[in-house]
């Protein structure tokens, strides 16, 4: 199921969200002509799940979801006035940003949490998380591209820990692309102009298809500019700083859009 502009009311701590849409979207009238997408909005795990057998600590840690990434997502499509996609569901109990039937879209670990009730999944038990999860987001997303003929750039949006497997993670933005992203290098060599954020190319990740997934799906195939950020979660840790890199971001969006633009005299992106 996927509803509409109701992102807002969706609360941050699992235990108390109880919301009935897998997908929703917000501001899907907003002129902007850019799609923000955000996979890992929620740590909510429905309870049919019980909890995946995982205690407070995990639920509520970077493995169950991308931290502050959600409020940032919303700030900027107020910000911007664009459309934004979210999914509402724990990526433990699927992740929207994995192919849907590999084994990394449901790990039985995930950095030093495990997740038990992920382990030993059986084919049926996965084809319905694909069915009731997963889909619908999809789902949501082609729908909103269908309906906005106008939409000229796909923005996916992610926060990652300071810190993995123990080792302290530097910069504070990354960019994930491949070779021919010109609209993401763009981004990346202009950065400097609105933020002294260290920016940085496909860090904390490589771009390859299992941390791409939603981009390949829903930008490749179409040729579709995209964009792909990660934000460090120690920086969109309370609301003035969501607001704040919002803002920050938006600028550096804007600015990049502009600057294709003009390298594509096809395309035509509002000004500032």
């Amino acid at each position: 199921m996927c509803n509409l502009d109701q992102v807002n009311s969706i609360p941050q701590t699992y235990s108390k969200l109880t919301n009935d849409s897998v997908a929703e979207v917000k501001n899907p009238n907003g002129k902007f002509p850019l799609l923000l997408i955000c996979e890992h909005a929620s740590n909510y795990i429905p309870p049919e799940f019980d909890n995946l057998g995982i205690d407070e600590e995990t639920a509520t840690s970077h493995a169950a979801y991308d931290i502050g990434i959600r409020e940032v997502a919303v700030n900027l499509s107020n910000i911007l006035d664009a459309p934004l996609v979210v999914s509402n569901i724990s990526r433990l109990v699927i992740d929207c940003n994995r192919e849907p039937y590999s084994p990394d879209s449901t790990p039985s670990q995930s950095e030093i949490y495990s997740i038990p009730k992920n382990a030993n999944i059986s084919p049926q038990e996965k084809s319905y998380r694909v069915k009731t999860y997963y889909q619908p987001f999809h789902d949501c997303i082609r729908n909103t591209m269908l309906s906005r003929t106008d939409l000229k750039v796909l923005l996916a949006l992610h926060s990652f820990t300071p810190v993995f497997m123990g080792i302290d993670r530097e910069m504070e933005i990354g960019v994930l692309f491949e070779q021919d992203n010109q609209l993401s290098r763009i981004f990346l060599q202009s950065s400097s102009l609105f933020s002294n954020l260290i920016t940085v190319a496909n860090e904390p990740y490589a771009p390859d298809p299992k941390v791409s997934h939603t981009i390949k799906k829903h930008a490749t195939p179409f040729n579709l500019p995209n964009l792909m950020l990660e934000i460090r979660n120690s920086l969109i840790r309370n609301e003035k700083s969501q607001w704040e890199i919002a803002e920050i971001i938006a600028k550096m969006i804007q600015h990049s859009m502009r600057e294709f633009n003009k390298l594509n005299k096809q395309r035509n992106y509002p000004e500032e």
